[in-house]
């Protein structure tokens, strides 16, 4: 009995190892069908890549010295974009060119949507922050805008100088913009600086007067020397109510640039407020020049996007 018994657990067993032995080799087919897809899929969708790739070199020029570009070459290279998008819908990059190209289209909806899904996908690159707080900034929402820039300058320049050169997509540009004299240091070190002064002017179209001043005197004791920190003080006093404060930093914006056609318009209405009718005519005239010569708007009409 004993011994029947024992013969059926040793076949059991084999019966046993044998359908294991069935079962982990399916799993190995499958895995290996599955890693061989995979890799099919992938030099498949680089084919189709490079079967759509366009010439990347007047993209490239556009970003590094502003070429102004043809709406065709803007709807080619969104085209392009968008097809990546669909081939590797998990590329951050692919969306944020998408973006970018769809800005200089005018279809700023739906650059919106392209820039905030690359922020989804690479959440701590410095343009992809930097260029949805431009498009939020473009559309009024300054106090959304001002929290990407933010981002921007606490994430840095560091995983984006990385990420650049390791993405695909962000590498074609780069091969070609590197070829005519791009500096990737200097751009940082310029558009780093830029978001430092857009948390400045969102403060000041927010209404937050008194962070504008705050954070606009602080850039200036770090070094930065822009002129439109000095115009931003300026505004935030006049809106304030600060008229006195106002008058010196007018004259030491005025002696940075005499030909700052709106702090000219702040003078003049300093001297409209005490009836100063000599300096009135006087500035009047200097503005008559100016505006002639198209030298206008520092604050008014749309922020640039910067890919690069």
């Amino acid at each position: 009995m004993k011994r029947i018994a024992f013969s059926k657990i040793i076949d059991f067993l084999k019966w046993l190892a044998a359908r294991a032995g069935v079962f982990y080799l399916v799993i190995f087919l499958l895995l290996f069908i599955s890693v061989d897809l995979k890799l099919i899929w992938g030099n498949a969708r680089i084919r189709a890549m490079n079967r759509i790739m366009p010439m990347f070199d007047d993209l490239a020029e556009q970003m590094v010295h502003q070429k102004p570009l043809t709406r065709e070459q803007w709807q080619e290279y969104a085209s392009y974009y968008r097809t990546v998008t669909q081939l590797i819908p998990d590329d951050g990059a692919a969306y944020f060119f998408l973006g970018y190209c769809q800005s200089h289209l005018n279809l700023d909806d739906q650059a919106l949507v392209n820039f905030k899904k690359a922020v989804e996908l690479v959440p701590a690159m410095f343009w992809f922050e930097y260029n949805l707080g431009v498009a939020y900034f473009n559309r009024g929402d300054y106090e959304t805008a001002g929290n990407f820039f933010k981002r921007s300058i606490k994430d840095g320049p560091v995983l984006a100088q990385f990420y650049m050169k390791n993405s695909t997509i962000y590498k074609q540009i780069l091969v070609s913009a590197l070829n005519i004299g791009f500096d990737p240091e200097t751009s940082f070190k310029e558009s780093f600086a830029d978001a430092l002064l857009m948390t400045v002017k969102c403060f000041y179209h927010s209404g937050k007067y008194d962070q504008a001043l705050q954070e606009a005197r602080s850039h200036l004791k770090q070094g930065l020397s822009s002129d439109d920190y000095y115009y931003l003080i300026a505004l935030s006093l006049k809106e304030q109510g600060k008229f006195s404060d106002m008058i010196g930093v007018v004259q030491l914006l005025l002696e940075k640039d005499p030909d700052h056609v709106e702090a000219w318009q702040m003078a003049l209405d300093l001297f409209t407020m005490i009836d100063d009718q000599q300096n009135m005519r006087t500035v009047k005239a200097k503005l008559e020049l100016l505006r002639r010569a198209g030298m206008e708007g520092r604050l008014s009409g749309k922020h640039q996007f910067h890919a690069i």
